[in-house]
């Protein structure tokens, strides 16, 4: 496996040094020391990446069963999901465990020991994540309709919520503070949780009657 570098929390923030998983863009999983451990197979790959954006990071298996084989019998359908398991668990190595949680019904990720960009992005308004990044699971090739269906709807979402985070809002500039501004410099205001810095170049002396 090879070390890489990418995109994750800032260092000495409360998530360096857990595992990453990246959805924003091709899919990828980063362990703490850095080494690219990704599973090989694009459905354990879809597979964690619906576990991951859950609300709380936890699907049951028969609903995996329903959007990843969906063409297959319910025996046949288990009997996949726990080969993807099986990837999961060889890719990430023996701490698995710290990461995933499996159990005879659900499949969870661990938030306390894993972060995930677009988690990231959708409750911190994206410190640590890449809203340059490619477009949510790029690449992935899973051929079940159910499934396509399910990326189609959660593209759609995480590209608005990209689109949200990295608008700048509108700031309306109250009249008493133009007419204070100084004729050359810096002034800096605090609004809405926002911090402002005017610089101010150059005034212009406007004629008045010239513009009426």
């Amino acid at each position: 496996m090879t070390n890489i570098l990418q995109t994750g929390p800032e260092a000495g923030s409360a998530d360096a040094g857990k595992l990453r998983i990246y959805l924003l863009g091709p899919f990828q999983i980063v362990g703490p020391d850095g080494r690219d451990l990704t599973p090989r197979r694009h459905k354990a790959n879809a597979l964690l990446a619906m576990v991951a954006v859950a609300e709380r990071g936890q699907r049951a298996r028969s609903w995996l069963c329903s959007r990843l084989w969906s063409d297959r019998s319910q025996e046949q359908a288990l009997g996949s999901l726990r080969q993807s398991l099986t990837d999961i668990r060889r890719a990430i190595g023996d701490d698995w465990q710290r990461y995933v949680r499996i159990d005879g019904f659900n499949v969870a990720i661990d938030f306390e020991h894993v972060w995930i960009d677009a988690v990231a992005l959708r409750e911190r308004g994206g410190q640590g994540a890449e809203t340059e990044a490619g477009e949510f699971l790029e690449g992935i090739d899973v051929r079940d309709d159910e499934f396509e269906d399910w990326l189609t709807v959660e593209r759609s979402y995480w590209q608005k919520l990209r689109e949200d985070r990295t608008q700048v809002p509108a700031v309306q500039v109250p009249e008493t503070i133009i007419h204070s501004l100084p004729a050359h410099g810096a002034l800096t205001l605090s609004m809405g949780g926002h911090r402002i810095e005017i610089r101010i170049v150059d005034q212009v002396q406007v004629d008045e009657a010239a513009v009426a």
